[in-house]
């Protein structure tokens, strides 16, 4: 028989069980199995023990005597066979108190020498027990009788991020959290909350400052940089063109253009706008300017000669009263006389001795009240009418004679080395460029890939032809598939007349009217957008293609600063109140505020605006205004078919393809972070504040009428089309991408990918589900619509968020109405507002934009107003 173990001596009432298991083995004639176990104090507890007990049972531990008694400690422990148990340790003092308490897994075998340690523990009873005081051990609890360790509490989430824990001191009792931004990539800052996200990091206002300072000062908010208010220019002076530039700071520049207007008033005297007199200044006599406003009214004023009324022309005295009119001295003096040619004599020229009218059209004399010209002549097509009026129409059996080409409808001298009519031959050594088979060839140094043919016609060898049957139409065409091509025009090259089967936006040459330079496929037909039915409404943003990415960028809305939902506020965290609203999305969060149109002026006085964004080109002046900060002339009030037209036959900046934009090309312009225009005043000088514009989309809800952008705040609205509104043309030929559906609806819990825009769209709005999006949609607040979208987990998606403005805009179909969007993709779509993550400028963001899919508009509600949710995220 194998005799016990002398290595662990049982002791007590509670020894007795381990040898009567010990017994049962050596009765039974088979070797017991055994284990050696290591106790360890690795806290120093027990520094003055006298026993250790051991045992499968915490409430029935047995005392052993071990030959030393300094930890760790090793004793052979048996059972009467081999098992997987669970061992407990004790050491006691000699009063028998517990000082250390520990337990482990072991696997008893009767044969090897299996090993298992236990590490003590400070015993306890309650967690209250096990508090070592200290705040960067984390909490201590009580488990089995024994205290176990406490998980630190300062720990990071991301790779950005270092985070230590403060034990004492200032901040004792917390985790100093440090976010390196130059841990993330190029472009991107670190959120402490949610890692590496789009924007420009900082630590304080100087990692922000852009050196633009009429920007206003850059702020860093939440480790991001937030831009500035840009400085206030308007100094409130009606006489001044006020503005910031970097060299001067804000400036207020005296104009010409305000000379007369009434600026205020002093206590004796009159004030008006006189550039020359430096601003707002006490209107006099003598000022050169006629203030008919002014105590007593002025009838003349010859400025400084205004002392020697003789001097002049005799009609203006030192009072600035006026003069007696006096006949023949070329000046007119409107109500008393009908004409004054510079003489007192009757000679049938049209003005009489007595200065009145007495006017001869073919005399060769301009009578200017009567007459736009007077060449003397008949001739009805060389500048000047029969009836003495401009204006002929330079086209067959009235082409224009001689030496001169038709210019605008009017018949102009050629110039030596520029135009040549029909009947010049040579362009003095330059190569022709073709004009059209009316115009003749106009003489440029190199030519463009088609000229200025005109339609239906290709530049061949410098001359104007005919299109045939060839494979190939212009100079930057080379094939048009194999069909008979159609010549388009300067800018458009080779279309087609087919639409069958090709992607919306391609060019095409419509068979009927209108037809006009830029006619595109729409829904398998050709079509000329403006062409009065909703039928030919473009059926989204020409300018999105998601194909072109990382190049492409969807029109952002510059707004840039957070809101509540009553006024402006610092861009919250992510899971706090008010987070994910606008300013916290998307392109303008990491770019500068103003990379997005230029300005140019390659033909003197007639600017355009070039959009980086879009890659569409805008006329740079409203149209009727004109001259490089638009101060010329007056802005048109139009019908929307005039304002179609106007477009149409444009000539301005060297171009003649411009267009009247449709609903969504012109309502990228809007930009909600300003006010009072709602789009770029720098981009677009001169903007009347207060204008509607119109757009080539009619509506569908009514063809009476047509859309129009309301440059005050960014509005949109439908207006009667015999209203007078506004106009603003573009060019730029539309992308032609491949023939697929933009919309993709796929899954249980359906997403609708845009192919077009690269977005992806909550397929049902909040509160309806499934493949039919059946249910009732939910009408929350703002604020709640915000917080829905953050924590909206769909289609297991969890990085939806609320569309801004413009992005809600990009899934509206103007061909349609109740709902204003495509049926198939998005199923039971209420006819109703739908809330947007663009807060409303004007009222300090106590507003917020929806759009109302019932025709498509937008409006502006109070934040606490009910209206529907449809999420959105970018695809993946």
């Amino acid at each position: 028989m194998t005799p016990r173990s002398t290595s662990a001596t049982a002791r007590g009432a509670a020894g007795r069980g381990v040898v009567l298991l010990v017994v049962l083995a050596v009765v039974a004639c088979r070797p017991p199995a055994h284990l050696i176990l290591t106790v360890e104090d690795p806290q120093q507890l027990c520094g003055d023990w006298a026993t250790l007990a051991v045992g499968t049972d915490p409430t029935t531990l047995v005392e052993v005597t071990p030959t030393r008694h300094d930890l760790p400690v090793t004793v052979t422990v048996t059972l009467p066979s081999a098992d997987e148990r669970t061992l407990w340790g004790e050491v006691r003092d000699a009063q028998g108190l517990p000082l250390g308490r520990g337990t482990t897994a072991a696997r008893f075998e009767r044969r090897g020498t299996p090993t298992a340690t236990i590490a003590l523990g400070r015993p306890c009873a309650a967690d209250q027990g096990c508090d070592d005081q200290s705040f960067c051990t984390g909490v201590e609890l009580c488990v089995d009788t024994i205290c176990t360790a406490g998980t630190g509490p300062c720990a990071a989430s991301f790779d950005c991020v270092s985070v230590s824990c403060v034990e004492l001191g200032a901040g004792a009792g917390s985790c100093a959290v440090v976010a390196d931004h130059a841990l993330c990539p190029t472009g991107a800052y670190c959120n402490p909350v949610q890692g590496c996200l789009p924007g420009r990091g900082c630590h304080d206002a100087g990692d922000c400052d852009d050196g633009y300072r009429c920007n206003g000062d850059e702020q860093c908010i939440n480790l991001v940089c937030v831009g500035g208010t840009p400085l206030a220019t308007d100094d409130g002076i009606p006489c001044t063109l006020d503005g910031c530039s970097e060299d001067l700071g804000v400036f207020h520049a005296p104009q010409p253009a305000f000379d007369g207007v009434p600026c205020g008033a002093s206590a004796s005297a009159r004030r008006i706008c006189l550039a020359a007199g430096g601003g707002c200044v006490t209107s006099r006599c003598g000022d050169g300017f006629v203030d008919a406003g002014a105590t007593p009214p002025e009838a003349c004023d010859d400025g400084p000669a205004n002392a020697d009324p003789w001097a002049l022309d005799r009609r203006c005295n030192a009072s600035c009263a006026g003069w007696a009119p006096y006949c023949g001295d070329n000046q007119l003096d409107v109500g008393y006389e009908s004409c004054d040619d510079g003489d007192s004599r009757d000679t049938g020229n049209g003005c009489s001795a007595t200065c009145q009218d007495g006017h001869v059209c073919g005399d060769g004399v301009q009578q200017i009240l009567f007459e736009d010209c007077d060449d003397g002549d008949a001739d009805e097509c060389n500048g000047c009418r029969t009836d003495c009026a401009r204006g002929c129409i330079c086209a067959a059996p009235n082409p224009c004679a001689g030496a001169n080409w038709c210019d605008a409808g009017r018949c102009v001298p050629c110039a030596a080395t520029a135009h040549c009519g029909p009947s010049c031959v040579a362009c003095a050594g330059e190569t022709p460029v073709c004009g059209g088979a009316s115009v003749g060839c106009e003489c440029e140094a190199s030519p463009a890939p088609h000229g200025s043919c005109s339609k239906g016609a290709v530049c061949s060898g410098g001359a104007c032809c005919a299109c045939d049957t060839l494979t190939s139409c212009g100079q930057d065409c080379l094939s048009c598939g194999g069909t008979t091509p159609l010549c388009g025009g300067a800018e458009s090259g080779c279309v087609t007349a087919d639409c069958a089967g090709l992607a919306d936006f391609t060019l095409c040459a419509p068979s009927g009217a209108p037809s006009r330079a830029y006619n595109i496929c729409i829904a398998g037909s050709c079509e000329s957008p403006g062409c009065g039915t909703s039928a030919c409404n473009p059926p989204y943003p020409s300018f999105a293609r998601a194909d072109l990415e990382p190049a492409w960028q969807y029109p952002d809305t510059n707004e840039r600063v957070c809101y509540s939902d009553s006024a402006p506020i610092a861009c919250p965290a992510s899971g706090a109140t008010f987070y994910g609203q606008d300013a916290q999305y998307g392109w303008d969060t990491h770019s500068p505020p103003n990379p997005r149109f230029a300005r140019v002026e390659d033909v003197v006085g007639e600017p355009a605006v070039q959009d980086s964004v879009t890659g569409m080109v805008w006329q740079g002046c409203l149209g009727g205004l004109a001259g490089s900060g638009c101060t010329s002339g007056g802005a048109y009030l139009q019908s929307w078919s005039v304002a179609v037209g106007y477009c149409d036959s444009l000539v301005w900046g060297g171009y003649a393809d411009w267009r009247l934009p449709d609903f969504h090309e012109l309502f990228s312009l809007a930009d909600l972070g300003r006010y009072i225009p709602a789009l770029d005043a720098a981009a677009f000088a001169g903007m009347p504040t207060d204008v509607q514009i119109w757009s080539a989309t009619t509506s569908a809800t009514d063809p009476l009428n047509a859309w129009a952008f309301w440059v005050l705040d960014g509005y949109s609205f439908e207006y009667l089309k015999s209203n007078a509104h506004s106009v603003l043309c573009a060019r730029g030929a539309p992308p032609v991408g491949a023939a697929a559906a933009r919309f993709t609806r796929s899954g249980a819990t359906p997403v609708v990918t845009d192919a077009k825009t690269g977005l992806m769209w909550q397929g049902c709005v909040d509160g309806k589900t499934g493949s039919t999006c059946t249910g009732t949609a939910a009408s929350p607040t703002w604020q709640a619509a915000l917080t829905y979208c953050e924590g909206l987990s769909w289609a297991t998606y969890t990085d939806w968020r609320l569309p801004n403005l413009t992005e809600l805009w990009s899934i509206v179909d103007t061909r349609l109405a109740s709902p204003a969007i495509d049926p198939t993709a998005f199923p039971q779509t209420p006819t109703a507002g739908h809330w947007t993550a663009s807060s409303h400028y004007a009222d300090s963001g106590q507003s917020a934009w929806t759009v109302d899919f019932a025709n498509g508009g937008s409006d502006r509600p109070g934040k606490g107003n009910p209206a529907h949710v449809r999420c959105v995220r970018l695809k993946p």
